[in-house]
């Protein structure tokens, strides 16, 4: 089979182009343990993408649990710890830390497999999967977020974290239901790239969503 147009078709939905075309190959295949396809004119045999799928799971949880840890609502707080509504104090020290429990909520909202099935559908990624002879129609939820899963980790093999990051930003896998604070920039590591460009994280309930700094 050729998977040319697969691959180009997950790169345009990812708006990411990988450097190793058979990492993005391996991430679709779900028709075997190993299937020979077709990559720029040479035949290859690709592996299931089950290895990937779950290097791509831990990757996405630990690029959206930095962002929950380092995270701040919009409360600011005096050095004794008191907290106070931010219109009080028109530029707030820091924020309130989430709870873990606002991880909790988010890891399940977020990177269960009805979510990511739910978003790799809209975002037409069920077409670029290489299933079996004997799969018809649309697919499930298991294939669906293990194709998802897949692909986070082909990104991170191909080009590291930061790029996972965007791609994750791109189609839109972050928490809705959540405010960030801009006192500080929970999205900006000290000493490297935003975590996740316009990432809402935090608990619903706690305000309305700022804009993105």
């Amino acid at each position: 089979m050729n998977a040319d147009q697969k691959i180009a078709e997950v790169e345009r939905i990812l708006d990411y182009v990988f450097v190793n075309k058979l990492l993005c190959a391996e991430a679709i295949q779900m028709a075997a343990p190993m299937s020979p396809l077709s990559i720029n004119g040479r035949i290859h045999s690709v592996d299931a993408n089950k290895r990937l799928a779950i290097l791509g799971d831990a990757v996405a949880t630990s690029i959206l649990c930095k962002a929950w840890f380092r995270g701040r609502d919009q409360n600011g707080r005096f050095a004794h710890g008191q907290s106070i509504p931010s219109f009080l104090h028109a530029n707030p020290p820091e924020g309130n830390p989430q709870s873990p429990t606002a991880w909790t909520n988010i890891r399940q909202r977020t990177l269960q497999n009805a979510a990511l099935a739910r978003l790799g559908n809209a975002i037409g990624l069920g077409t670029t999967i290489v299933a079996s002879a004997g799969h018809f129609g649309p697919p499930g939820t298991i294939m669906m977020a293990t194709a998802f899963e897949a692909l986070l980790g082909a990104v991170y093999e191909d080009a590291g974290e930061h790029a996972v990051t965007r791609v994750m930003a791109h189609v839109g896998l972050t928490h809705p239901a959540s405010v960030m604070s801009k006192h500080p920039n929970p999205l900006q590591h000290p000493s490297g790239p935003p975590l996740l460009t316009d990432m809402l994280l935090l608990d619903a309930g706690c305000g309305v969503p700022l804009e993105p700094p």
